[in-house]
């Protein structure tokens, strides 16, 4: 089955929901993708270190969830529902 950005953002923002206040972190959501969409929705940054594909994660945004919050520097995401 092909998978879109849609489909990997609407996953993602499910397990983010599902995680609640605890923090949903991004190298266990990039292993999570990877496990479940395979390796075209992830990649090894400059720093050399495994991300999201900009796709997943602007589709993610254009989905609209206002109560997930992104903690940047501690690179995590959390759901105040």
């Amino acid at each position: 089955m092909t998978h879109t950005e849609i489909d990997v953002a609407e996953w993602l923002n499910a397990k983010i929901i599902e995680n609640g206040s605890e923090p949903t972190k991004l190298r266990d959501a990039v292993r999570m993708i990877e496990d479940e969409f395979g390796a075209d929705w992830v990649y090894v940054n400059g720093n050399g270190v495994q991300a999201i594909s900009a796709k997943v994660l602007d589709a993610r945004r254009a989905l609209g969830e206002d109560r997930i919050s992104w903690h940047g520097k501690r690179r995590f995401w959390t759901f105040s529902g």
